[in-house]
């Protein structure tokens, strides 16, 4: 009885420890578990692991710039510390537009800085620029899809493009690496929208072309051969079935419906729906009457289906029309393993490498792929983009063609019948 008794005791004084303490056990064991969690995140963070910028120890950063090998020296290594007193820093705020109205911004920003501190020069070791554009966040993402060999992995990135980028001669370094960099800056934040919007009209137009020849050379020259794949794909196909290696290229937009609203009133807006008659008649005026055996590469946002079916079933062109982004006979020619889909890297790159190409002049895409075609050594004739009717008759509805090349680096208002209401 005595033993029951004390057996009861003994359960009921644990019962009220339990009780008294019940509440505080999970609590503790969270606790515990959460700042254990919060080390190993600082920890990764802190070493780059997740691909951000890094916040290394002050030790680590006096012996991070004196280990790297000589023939590995960064950009900022031995131009920022000795020659660079201005950053422009672009990325830090929400981005303007899609991935090439944000490429459009970085232009844009080197156009300012170039305006304000001088056009650049490398000598073989250094700038004799004083100021260097420095990308974050967003801006850095836009490369990064661009130079990336792994542009679409989030949690183990490819950064190793920083390095190339930096040492290609180009006055851009990425944000983090600044950090290095002990000495006092004056840093320039510049907005998304402000960069995008920028103008300077007392720069002349043949500056302005060059400086985007030379920029965009660079960074094509600095993307990585996977990027090659489909167009090498694309060319094996079409040897296989008799064209050879040529193809002209669309880049089929509507903008969200926009296109014709932004093409404007001066224009008529052929250019946002790309119809069979407005295509062959574009394509004629560089082929001659035969367009039986043209290859014709779309490259679209996918926004108007019926469109792309319209081309599709063209008695004289539809059935050399490819859509590598919907299914066709193409489709299993194109397929890369590891990569199901077409991102927006993998168009434009098909439609640089195309030997005519046009698309709506209001799409930021389309006047980047004209650009890089020129500056890659197309002539820029062959961007069939700001282009004028001379002549109409019942018979040739569209007219014959006048062709703009270098509006899709500057646009002549006076020649509003070509350029539309719109400046580039």
């Amino acid at each position: 009885m005595s033993r029951r008794l004390g057996k009861r005791k003994g359960r009921n004084a644990i019962q009220l420890l339990l009780k008294k303490t019940g509440a505080l056990l999970p609590l503790a064991l969270l606790s515990s578990t959460f700042f254990f969690h919060c080390r190993l995140f600082h920890r990764a963070f802190a070493t780059g692991f997740f691909g951000g910028d890094k916040f290394p120890s002050p030790e680590s950063l006096q012996g991070s710039i004196k280990d790297v090998p000589v023939q590995l020296h960064l950009m900022p290594d031995r131009s920022i510390e000795n020659n660079v007193t201005t950053v422009y820093h672009i990325g830090f705020d929400r981005s303007f537009g899609q991935t090439n109205n944000q490429l459009f911004s970085l232009l844009r920003v080197l156009d300012r800085m170039f305006d304000e501190r001088g056009e650049f020069t490398w000598d073989g070791s250094s700038y004799n620029s004083t100021a260097v554009v420095a990308v974050s966040r967003w801006a850095k993402k836009v490369l990064d899809l661009f130079l990336s060999t792994r542009p679409h992995q989030k949690l183990f990135p490819d950064l190793s493009w920083q390095q190339a980028i930096e040492t290609h001669q180009l006055p851009i370094v990425t944000f983090n690496r600044l950090k290095l960099i002990p000495s006092e800056k004056e840093f320039i934040d510049l907005r998304s929208t402000e960069a995008y919007y920028y103008r300077n009209n007392t720069v002349s137009p043949p500056v302005l072309a060059q400086r985007r020849k030379t920029i965009l050379r660079k960074l094509v020259q600095l993307i990585p051969p996977f990027r090659y794949e489909r167009v090498n794909l694309l060319r094996k196909y079409l040897r296989e079935h008799g064209y050879g290696e040529r193809f002209a290229a669309i880049h089929f937009r509507t903008l969200d419906g926009q296109c014709e609203w932004r093409v404007g009133p001066l224009l008529p807006p052929h250019e946002c729906f790309m119809k069979p008659d407005y295509v062959k008649d574009l394509l004629r005026s560089q082929y001659g009457p035969n367009l039986a055996r043209l290859p014709i590469v779309v490259v679209s946002d996918m926004q108007d289906d019926q469109g792309l079916l319209d081309l599709r079933a063209d008695q004289e062109i539809g059935k050399n029309v490819i859509i590598p982004a919907m299914t066709g006979p193409w489709s299993s020619a194109l397929q890369v393993q590891g990569r199901d889909h077409f991102d927006v890297v993998d168009d434009m790159i098909l439609a640089i490498n195309s030997e005519f190409f046009f698309g709506p002049r209001v799409s930021s895409m389309t006047l980047n792929i004209g650009m890089m075609r020129v500056a890659m050594g197309a002539h820029p004739r062959t961007n069939l983009i700001f282009v004028h009717h001379k002549l109409r008759s019942p018979l040739r509805p569209f007219g014959d063609w006048e062709v703009c090349g270098q509006c899709v680096f500057y646009c002549n208002k006076n020649l509003t019948n070509i350029c539309g209401d719109r400046v580039p």
